[in-house]
């Protein structure tokens, strides 16, 4: 399990996209099917309740609202870890312990 969890955490940027390409999809879908069911409605008088896809919007909007939030924190990190840190070309050092070793051990 922890393998997984450790393979999440390295994967965590290109998970977040496809999980924002799927709920894209998503949207897309429930869009056309909203329209469906407009037209439907206006042709056939059918019994198509328009409701149930503004309930799917919001299920589907506040998941790729998530999605957006996981790639955004995903980013943050790689964008502190490598921005703030150090200066651009020069390679970080531990500044917490002391100067690094010279020599060997």
């Amino acid at each position: 399990m922890s393998k997984l969890f450790a393979w999440i955490k390295d994967n965590s940027e290109a998970i977040a996209i496809v999980m924002l390409w799927i709920w894209a999809l998503m949207l897309i879908t429930l869009l056309f099917s909203w329209l469906f069911g407009y037209w439907y409605n206006g042709l056939t008088s059918g019994k198509f309740e328009i409701n149930s896809c503004w309930q799917g919007f919001t299920a589907v909007g506040s998941g790729f609202i998530a999605s957006l939030g996981t790639l955004y924190m995903a980013w943050k990190r790689y964008n502190t870890d490598s921005e703030l840190n150090s200066i651009n070309g020069v390679a970080p050092t531990n500044t917490r312990c002391g100067s690094p070793p010279r020599g060997g051990m």
